[in-house]
C-alpha cells in the first residue's frame, strides 16, 4: 500500500527503496501507518477531483470476502471464539457473516458513547478497533483520530474488556504486525507501566519457511506479558482449520487485494514527498523534494512555497546545520515587505516562529528578539492586514517568553498583557477557540510574576487561568491535563511564597488528575505524573516531612526507568534532576553516604548525555555538582569539595558566555556556595574574595530586580559581616541589611517583618559593642514593637528574642544611669518568662538567672544593698536549676553568680553569709 501511494507521487524508485528499506534490506516502515496518511491527508489533494483523500482512501478497500474471512465467521457463529477484533477497514468479515452495516453486533469503538462500551457485552461482537470504510468520518488512520482523548479512551475502554477482564481468557493474535502503536501495542506498554494482569496470549508469525523468527515488535509489544509464540505457513493453517469445521475448500486467493487511484492525478507531489519525508525524519530526502519546489517551472502556490522554505529550514535544523536553516529562514524573511506581506500572511507567522527557536535552541535570544519586535512592526503597521488580531498576540506571546530569558521582565509583561487583551477581546464573541489562549497567556505570566516576586499578582492570573480552564473542561475532558499542568504551575508558586500547604493541595490535586489520565495512556501522561511527584518531593521537603518526600522521588525514579528500560535515550535528563532532588532530601536528613551515590549516578547520566545536548544538560550538570560540593562539605571533605567549586566554576563561566541574562544569577549562587565552604573550613581571606565577588552580581541584578535578588544581598552582607566585625564596612552593611528589610516587610509584612526584627536586634547587638548606645536603644526599640505583635503562643522563640531585647534596654538604661528604669525592664522581662514558658526548661532557667543578674548590678548602682543581694539569691538560685540540667555547660554560671553574691554580701556586712557562698564557690572550683 505504501509503496504504491510513493509510486502515484512520483517518487523516484531509489527514494522509495532508502524509505522502506531496514539496514538488513527487509521491508519496513519508518514511522507508524497512521503518521504516514495524516501526513498525507494534510497535503494531498488532486487536479482532477474535489473528493478528500480519505474519501479515495476509504474506496481502496473496496474488496470482497475470502476463506480467511469465512473461516473467522464460522469460528465466531459456533462460539469457537468470544469475539473477533481487527484493525482492517474493509467489511469483508461482514460480509462473510451476512451482517449488513449498522448491526448492532458490528462495535465500532469510536461511534459508541463511552458508557455504553462499559456496560458493552463483547461476546459475539465484531469489534473494529480502526473504524470501518462504511463511516469514513470515524476511520482511525491517522495519528489525530486515534490518539484523540475520546477515542482513545473508547479504545482503552474496549481492549481493557478483551485483555484484563478474564486473566482465563486467550488471545490469538493472527496476521497482526503489532506496529499500531496507537492502540494495542501501546495498550500492552501501558500496561508494563501500571503493572496490569491481562490474558494469556498467542502469536502466530507467518513463515512458510522454517528459519524465520518471530517478529521483533511481537516480542517487543508483549514482553514482560504472558505469551506463547509460533510460527507457520498461516495460509496452511487456515485450511486445515476449514477441514475441522467441515467447511467446503475455496479456491479464491487468500491475500486481500486493494483497489488504486484511477485516473487521479496528484497535486504537487514534490512537495507532498517533501511533508511526508520531513514527518518522517528523513531530512536528506525532505530537502530533496522542497528544493524540487522551489526550483519548479511549475508555480506553486504562496502557501506551498513558504511551506517548502520553512521544512528546508526545519530540517537543516534537525541536521544541526543551523546556519544554512538560519540562511534559508533569513533570506525568506527579510524579503517581506509591507506590498507583498498580505499575500504571505499564512505562512509568515510559522516561518517567524520557527526561525525565532532555531535562535533560541543556540542561545542567540538577543536575535530572536529582534526578529518578533521587527515582524511585530511590520504586521502592526499594516491596517488592513488580518495578521493584526489573534496571530498577533500568538507573537507577542512568544516575544514574551524570548524576553524572559533575557530577564527583561518589564518588556516582557508590557507584550504579555498585549497578547491578553487581544484574546479577552475574541473571547468574547468565540469563548470555546480564545478562551484557551487567554489561559495559555495568563499561566506564562503567572510564571515570570512568580520569578520577579510580584506573588499576589501571580496568584490572581492563576486563578483566572484555572477558573477558565474549569470552565473549558465542562464542554470538553480534552482540557484536563491543561487544568493539571496549571494546578502543578500554581502549586509551585505558592511554594515560592512559603504557603506551603496551599501548595501541597494544589499538587496532590494535579497528581491526583495526572495519575488518572495516566491509567488510560501511561506512555504520554506517567512522565508528568513523575514530574509532579517531583514538586510533592519539594513540597514535602520544606514541610520537614521528609519520608513523603522520600517516597515521592522514589516513585518518580521507577516511573522513568520503566521508560529508560524500553529507551535508553529517554528521559535520561529528568531521571538525573530527580536523583538530584533525592539526594538533597537525604542530605536534609543526614543520610549522606546514600545522598553521595544518587547524586554521583545523576552526574554520570548527565555526563554520558552531555555531548548530544551541551546547552539542555549542562545547567543540570552545574545542579548535580553543587549538590556533590554540598555533600563534600557536610562530611568534611573540603579538598574535594573545593576541586568540585573550580570544575562548577568554570562551566558556569561556559553559560555565563552563551547567555549571560539566564545565568549569571546561577553564576553568583555558585560563587556564594564556593565562598561558603571557605568560610566553614575557616579560611576567612578566600571566603571573604568569594562573598565580594557574589555580592557585586547581586547588587547589579538586584537594580532591576529587586524583589528577586535582594535576598541574595542581604545573605550575602551578613556573611561578609561575620567574617570582620571590626572593618570599616560593618555598619554600612548592616544599614543596607536593615534598608532590604524594610523593603520587603513593605511589601509583605506577614512573611518578612520576623526578618526585619531579628536583624534590628542583630545591629543594635553591634552597634552596643562599638559603644553606639544611643543608636542601639532605637534598634532595640523598634525591633520589640514589631516583635511584641506577634502571637507569643506560637512562637517561645518570639518570647526569647523579647526576654533578650528587655535585658539589652535594662544594660542600656543602666549605661545612662537609669537604675530605676532599667529595673521595671528586668521585671518586665520576667514576666514574660512566667507568661509564655519556654518549652525548653533550660532556656526558661536561663532568662531568669541573665535577667536577675542584670537587675542585681542596676540595684547595686543605685545603692541598694539589699535589693541586689535578693536579685543575686534568685539568679543563683536559677543557676542552680541549671547544673541540675547540664552540670558541665551551667557550673561556671553558677559559680560567677555565687561569686557576685559572696561580693554583695561582703559589701552590705553580711560577712558569715558572703563566707558561705564563697565556700560553696572553692568547693565547686577545686
Amino acid at each position: 500500500m505504501i509503496q504504491y501511494l510513493l509510486r502515484f507521487l512520483s517518487a523516484e524508485q531509489d527514494d522509495i527503496t532508502e524509505y522502506l528499506t531496514d539496514t538488513d534490506g527487509s521491508f519496513r516502515l519508518p514511522i507508524p501507518f497512521e503518521a504516514i496518511i495524516e501526513s498525507l491527508k494534510a497535503n494531498l489533494t488532486f487536479k482532477n477531483s474535489s473528493q478528500s483523500f480519505i474519501e479515495v482512501f476509504a474506496k481502496l478497500f473496496d474488496g470482497n470476502e475470502n476463506i480467511n474471512h469465512r473461516l473467522m465467521a464460522q469460528l465466531l457463529k459456533n462460539r469457537k471464539v468470544f469475539s473477533i477484533v481487527t484493525t482492517n477497514f474493509d467489511t469483508c468479515i461482514e460480509q462473510a457473516l451476512g451482517w449488513n452495516n449498522g448491526d448492532s453486533r458490528i462495535v465500532i469503538p469510536y461511534i459508541e458513547p463511552l458508557d455504553t462500551l462499559k456496560d458493552m457485552d463483547i461476546t459475539g461482537k465484531l469489534i473494529k478497533l480502526h473504524g470501518c470504510k462504511s463511516r469514513p468520518d470515524y476511520l482511525g488512520i491517522t495519528v489525530e483520530q486515534i490518539t484523540k482523548t475520546e477515542y482513545w479512551t473508547k479504545t482503552m475502554t474496549v481492549l481493557d474488556k478483551i485483555f484484563c477482564a478474564d486473566e482465563s481468557r486467550t488471545v490469538l493474535f493472527l496476521g497482526y504486525s503489532c506496529s499500531d502503536l496507537w492502540d494495542v501495542a501501546e495498550y500492552f506498554h501501558n500496561a508494563r507501566l501500571l503493572n496490569k494482569r491481562l490474558a494469556h496470549c498467542i502469536y502466530w508469525q507467518h513463515s512458510n519457511i522454517d528459519d524465520v523468527s518471530i517478529t521483533a515488535n511481537a516480542y517487543q509489544m508483549l514482553d514482560g506479558h504472558a505469551c506463547s509464540y509460533f510460527r507457520g505457513d498461516t495460509n496452511l493453517l487456515i485450511r486445515n482449520l476449514y477441514e475441522l469445521e467441515n467447511l467446503p475448500i475455496q479456491t479464491d486467493a487468500i491475500t486481500q487485494r486493494y483497489n488504486d487511484f484511477g485516473n487521479l492525478i496528484p497535486q504537487n507531489p514534490e512537495f507532498v514527498l517533501g511533508k511526508l519525508f520531513e514527518d518522517s525524519s528523513y531530512f536528506d530526502l525532505a530537502i530533496k523534494y522542497f528544493e524540487l519546489v522551489l526550483n519548479s517551472n511549475e508555480k506553486s502556490s504562496k502557501d506551498i512555497y513558504i511551506q517548502s522554505i520553512s521544512g528546508l529550514g526545519k530540517m537543516y535544523a534537525a541536521k544541526n546545520n543551523f546556519q544554512q536553516a538560519i540562511r534559508i529562514l533569513r533570506t525568506n524573511i527579510h524579503s517581506i515587505t509591507h506590498s507583498n506581506i498580505q499575500e504571505l500572511n499564512p505562512g509568515l507567522l510559522m516561518m517567524v516562529t520557527q526561525y525565532a527557536n532555531i535562535l533560541v535552541d543556540i542561545n542567540d535570544c538577543f536575535t530572536a528578539k529582534k526578529l518578533y519586535e521587527d515582524t511585530i512592526h511590520l504586521i502592526a503597521d499594516d491596517s488592513n492586514n488580518a495578521l493584526s488580531t489573534p496571530p498577533l498576540a500568538h507573537l507577542y506571546n512568544d516575544l514574551s517568553l524570548v524576553l524572559q530569558k533575557l530577564q527583561d521582565y518589564k518588556s516582557a509583561q508590557e507584550y504579555f498583557e498585549k497578547a491578553l487583551n487581544i484574546f479577552r477581546k475574541y473571547a468574547e464573541e468565540s469563548p470555546q477557540a480564545y478562551l484557551p489562549n487567554v489561559a495559555m497567556v495568563l499561566c506564562n505570566e503567572a510564571i515570570m510574576l512568580n520569578e520577579m516576586g510580584e506573588f499576589n499578582r501571580a496568584k490572581q492570573l492563576y486563578e483566572e487561568a484555572l477558573k477558565i480552564r474549569k470552565k473549558l473542561l465542562k464542554t470538553n475532558p480534552v482540557y484536563l491535563h491543561d487544568l493539571a499542568t496549571t494546578l502543578n504551575n500554581y502549586g509551585v508558586a505558592q511554594q515560592s511564597t512559603g504557603d506551603y500547604e496551599s501548595a501541597k493541595i494544589l499538587i496532590n490535586e494535579a497528581l491526583d488528575i495526572r495519575r488518572n489520565l495516566a491509567q488510560s495512556n501511561a506512555k504520554v501522561y506517567l512522565p508528568y505524573v513523575a514530574s509532579t511527584l517531583l514538586n510533592k518531593a519539594a513540597n514535602s521537603k520544606y514541610l520537614q516531612d521528609y519520608t513523603t518526600a522520600e517516597q515521592s522521588c522514589v516513585e518518580a525514579i521507577d516511573i522513568y526507568a520503566r521508560f529508560l528500560k524500553a529507551d535508553p535515550n529517554s528521559f535520561p535528563l529528568q531521571m538525573a534532576e530527580i536523583l538530584i532532588n533525592l539526594s538533597g532530601i537525604l542530605v536534609s536528613s543526614n543520610r549522606l553516604i546514600e545522598a553521595l551515590s544518587y547524586c554521583e549516578n545523576a552526574v554520570k547520566l548527565c555526563e554520558k548525555s552531555v555531548h548530544r545536548n551541551r546547552i539542555t544538560i549542562l545547567p543540570v550538570l552545574v545542579l548535580g555538582y553543587t549538590i556533590l560540593t554540598t555533600i563534600y562539605q557536610y562530611m568534611n571533605s573540603f579538598k574535594t569539595s573545593y576541586k568540585i567549586y573550580r570544575k562548577l566554576l568554570r562551566m558556569s563561566n561556559e553559560l555565563v558566555k552563551l547567555n549571560r541574562p539566564a545565568n549569571i544569577a546561577q553564576h553568583a549562587k555558585i560563587l556564594f556556595n564556593y565562598a561558603n565552604a571557605n568560610y566553614t573550613d575557616k579560611k576567612f581571606k578566600k571566603a571573604q574574595e568569594l562573598f565580594e565577588a557574589a555580592l557585586k552580581i547581586f547588587e547589579e541584578l538586584s537594580v532591576e530586580h529587586p524583589a528577586i535578588y535582594l535576598h541574595n544581598v542581604r545573605t550575602t552582607l551578613k556573611m561578609l559581616s561575620s567574617i570582620d566585625k571590626n572593618d570599616e564596612d560593618h555598619i554600612p552593611r548592616w544599614e543596607r541589611v536593615i534598608s532590604i528589610d524594610r523593603y520587603f516587610a513593605e511589601k509583605n509584612p506577614q512573611m518578612y517583618l520576623e526578618n526585619l526584627a531579628l536583624d534590628l536586634r542583630k545591629f543594635a547587638d553591634i552597634q552596643m559593642q562599638l559603644g553606639y548606645i544611643y543608636q542601639a536603644e532605637k534598634l532595640y526599640k523598634e525591633a520589640l514593637c514589631i516583635l511584641d505583635s506577634f502571637d507569643l503562643k506560637a512562637s517561645p522563640d518570639y518570647v526569647r528574642e523579647i526576654i533578650g531585647i528587655l535585658n539589652c534596654l535594662g544594660i542600656v538604661n543602666f549605661k545612662f544611669g537609669e537604675y530605676d528604669e532599667a529595673i521595671l525592664l528586668y521585671r518586665k522581662a520576667l514576666k514574660y518568662n512566667d507568661v509564655c514558658p519556654d518549652e525548653s526548661l533550660e532556656k526558661y532557667y536561663y532568662n531568669i538567672y541573665m535577667t536577675y543578674y542584670n537587675m542585681s548590678i542596676s540595684q547595686s548602682e543605685k545603692g541598694s544593698g539589699r535589693q541586689q543581694i535578693l536579685c543575686l539569691k534568685k539568679s543563683v538560685s536559677a543557676a542552680r536549676r541549671l547544673v541540675n540540667l547540664n552540670e558541665t555547660e551551667y557550673t561556671p554560671t553558677l559559680i560567677n553568680g555565687l561569686h557576685q553574691l559572696s561580693h554583695a554580701c561582703y559589701s552590705s556586712g553580711l560577712y558569715k553569709m558572703g563566707e558561705e557562698y564563697f565556700a560553696e564557690v572553692e568547693r565547686l572550683m577545686y
